[in-house]
């Protein structure tokens, strides 16, 4: 476990993590199926986001860069027997069966980085900030290209 661990660090130190999914659980009874933890940027600082998904819902939790080998371990150790971890330089594969025991195997990286950003942009099909003529005539947008709500469907 503590060759998982260090790897965990090392990933957190570099910054490197594209993507981890923590699956198959110990117990088929377990009320989380599955966790995903992939980077993000909230107000311009780089955190973690766990994603816990349950049967029928989905729950976050921002994590801070030193705090997930020890979260990754704990899933590891108490959860899950699977973890598939995607970084910038490979993609590992953690089993492990008995808690205390285990395997890590490495593959050449098939991911690359997305966008970090928490909040996107939303892609309407009338922009908005863009004034077109005839939309404000109809009156479905005003003068500053902002669109009337109840236009906004």
């Amino acid at each position: 476990m503590e060759r998982a661990r260090e790897r965990f660090e090392r990933i957190a130190e570099d910054e490197s993590l594209i993507l981890a999914v923590f699956s198959n659980p110990r117990k088929k009874s377990a009320a989380v199926r599955k966790v995903s933890l992939r980077p993000v940027l909230l107000k311009g600082e780089l955190r973690y986001q766990a994603e816990y998904a349950y049967e029928k819902k989905v729950t976050h939790e921002n994590l801070l860069p030193g705090e997930i080998a020890d979260f990754a371990v704990r899933q590891i150790q108490a959860s899950f027997k699977q973890a598939d971890v995607y970084t910038k330089a490979a993609d590992a594969l953690v089993l492990a069966n008995k808690p205390d025991h285990v395997r890590v195997t490495e593959k050449p990286p098939t991911k690359t980085m997305g966008a970090l950003e928490h909040d996107r942009k939303k892609h309407y099909l009338i922009p908005e900030g863009e004034p077109a003529d005839f939309l404000v005539r109809l009156g479905v947008q005003t003068r500053d290209g902002q669109v009337v709500a109840k236009h906004r469907g």
